[in-house]
């Protein structure tokens, strides 16, 4: 257990970065809502966390690839898109204000710096939701219950 906690930690670590890194970019210097943002960066750290995940933190091998598809899928997309996306939303702005009124020094010359925030505690709550709903429902012993009984592992 202690080694997929840490193989997730590895893995979600490094997709955070990517995801803050690509949220930021495209919020700030292209421009898109902070919705939107966020969409598009989750959707790309979506894929490789599938793959890493399912292959070097959970080694799920060949089985159950379709159910841990959807399954994956479900838990991932409801993560960065309602739970993130909700929370960005809702804390950017609010964020933004109370860090500038704050003058944190170099912290408020970032633009749009309470999105940043926003991501950074959505991802906290987004990263404890992911790990138990992945190492319960999707790749533990509850997903293969339900893998066997609706998919027949006919992958």
């Amino acid at each position: 257990m202690q080694r997929t906690i840490g193989r997730f930690a590895i893995i979600g670590s490094f997709n955070s970065l990517l995801d803050i890194c690509l949220t930021y970019t495209l919020g700030t210097f292209v421009g898109f809502p902070a919705f939107w943002a966020n969409f598009i960066s989750t959707s790309i750290c979506f894929a490789i966390s599938f793959i890493a995940n399912r292959h070097w933190t959970f080694q799920a091998g060949s089985k159950n690839l379709v159910y841990h598809m959807i399954a994956f899928t479900v838990v991932s997309l409801f993560s960065g898109w309602v739970i993130q996306g909700v929370m960005i939303s809702l804390l950017s702005a609010p964020l933004t204000r109370i860090i500038d009124q704050l003058n944190w020094g170099w912290l408020s010359k970032i633009p749009n710096v309470g999105m940043v925030v926003a991501k950074l505690l959505a991802i906290s709550l987004g990263m404890i939701w992911n790990y138990v709903f992945y190492a319960t429902l999707v790749f533990g012993k509850l997903g293969d219950v339900i893998a066997a009984h609706f998919f027949r592992s006919r992958d």
